[in-house]
């Protein structure tokens, strides 16, 4: 399995990041992850909108979404969730995935970053754009 992407070349877009007030209280940074057995891509919540802040794709040598190298795919996403986490990048997730990557986000994800998923959404949902993305979550979650 070989890597691609912005994540695996310069790490997150962090810019516009910073935690902010709103009517007296701080407002969450939520982090949409959206993930298949190919792609993951990263979102952050702004107020009115999405922003991609990062993205990877798994070149695949047998081109099956199979279980070992799901798990591969789940555990480079799980390190770089574990580094944002402690650079204080993000307050909650959001996790989107299709059903099989689900589950090995279910066995993959440490405690740490289990606790700050706020939605688990059981969909493929890589191929939307942010306009796309936020009509499916609102009819979801509230965000």
């Amino acid at each position: 399995m070989r890597l691609s992407g912005n994540i695996s070349e310069k790490g997150f877009e962090t810019a516009g990041n910073e935690k902010h007030m709103h009517a007296g209280h701080i407002v969450p940074r939520v982090w949409v992850v959206v993930a298949d057995q190919e792609k993951a891509r990263f979102w952050r919540k702004q107020e009115h909108s999405f922003h991609e802040i990062g993205q990877v794709e798994r070149h695949s040598h047998s081109g099956h979404g199979d279980t070992q190298e799901n798990g591969a795919l789940v555990k480079k996403i799980s390190g770089w969730l574990e580094k944002a986490l402690d650079e204080d990048l993000f307050d909650r997730i959001i996790l989107v995935a299709s059903p099989r990557v689900m589950g090995a986000f279910h066995d993959i994800l440490p405690k740490n970053i289990r606790a700050c998923i706020t939605a688990e959404i059981p969909k493929d949902l890589t191929h939307f754009g942010p306009k796309e993305l936020e009509t499916a979550l609102e009819k979801i979650v509230v965000i």
